[in-house]
C-alpha cells in the first residue's frame, strides 16, 4: 500500500493550504502523494492526473502556474481557459487570515463551463478552489 493507511484523508484547512503554497513558492517540495504539480489550465478537469491521490479522498490538490489574461503580463486578471472550456468565478474572493488575523491569502471558487457544438454554455459539476498568496502591493 505504499505507506497509505485505511481511513486517512488529506483535508487541510485554508490556512494550511496557503502555508503549503508559501513553502512551495519559497522552493520547498510539495508533500508527496498529497499535492501534484500540474498546469490545470492546459486541459479539461476530467483529464487531469489523479493517480497520485490513490486512497487519499475525493479532493485533489494541484500546484499550478497562473496564466495572465493580458499578453504583456500586466494586471491581475487570470486567463482561466482550459481545453475546450474555461473556469468561471463563482462569487467573491474569500480572504484567508492566519491565527494573528494577518491577511495571508485569497480563495476563489470556480466552476468549469464548456461549450457544446451549438456554442451553448454548459455547466459541469467540476468545482475548483483557487488559492492565492496575499500580496501587499496588490500584484498577485
Amino acid at each position: 500500500m505504499d505507506g497509505e493507511v485505511d481511513g486517512m484523508r488529506f483535508l487541510p484547512t485554508d490556512v494550511e493550504v496557503i502555508r503549503f503554497l508559501q513553502k512551495r513558492v519559497e522552493g520547498s517540495p510539495l508533500p508527496p502523494k498529497l499535492m501534484h504539480e500540474c498546469d490545470v489550465y492546459a486541459q479539461e478537469p476530467w483529464n487531469l492526473p489523479r493517480d497520485f491521490m490513490r486512497g487519499i479522498g475525493e479532493e485533489v490538490y494541484y500546484f499550478t502556474p497562473r496564466h495572465k489574461a493580458s499578453a504583456n503580463g500586466s494586471g491581475c486578471r487570470a486567463n482561466r481557459n482550459a481545453g475546450q472550456g474555461f473556469w468561471h468565478g463563482n462569487g467573491r474572493d474569500q480572504l484567508i487570515f492566519d491565527e494573528s488575523l494577518e491577511l495571508i491569502g485569497h480563495k476563489t471558487s470556480l466552476v468549469f463551463k464548456f461549450r457544446d457544438s451549438k456554442r451553448k454554455r454548459l455547466h459541469h459539476n467540476w468545482i475548483m478552489h483557487e488559492y492565492l498568496l496575499h500580496s501587499p502591493d496588490g500584484k498577485i
